[in-house]
């Protein structure tokens, strides 16, 4: 976990950064960021709900073929 040392305007909506090793088959991460108003457990607290492709939890990540549209890698 990481949190913004700089008083760059333009850092931050990155204030605090999550980020999980990378795993998996592609080798892939995940990561979380909040602005100034979230803290490090609130990016904690949210790690631990479901995927939700609806929302497009960025918990999760989704890897599709360029020509794929959005739509189709969910299936």
């Amino acid at each position: 976990m990481f949190e913004l040392r700089t008083d760059d305007q333009a850092c931050q909506a990155f204030q605090f950064v999550a980020l999980r090793s990378p795993h998996g088959d592609p080798v892939h991460m995940h990561m979380r960021y909040g602005d100034t108003d979230s803290s490090f457990a609130e990016l904690l607290e949210i790690s631990t709900l479901d995927e939700d492709p609806e929302s497009f939890n960025p918990w999760w990540s989704l890897y599709c073929d360029a020509s794929t549209p959005i739509e189709d890698c969910y299936e």
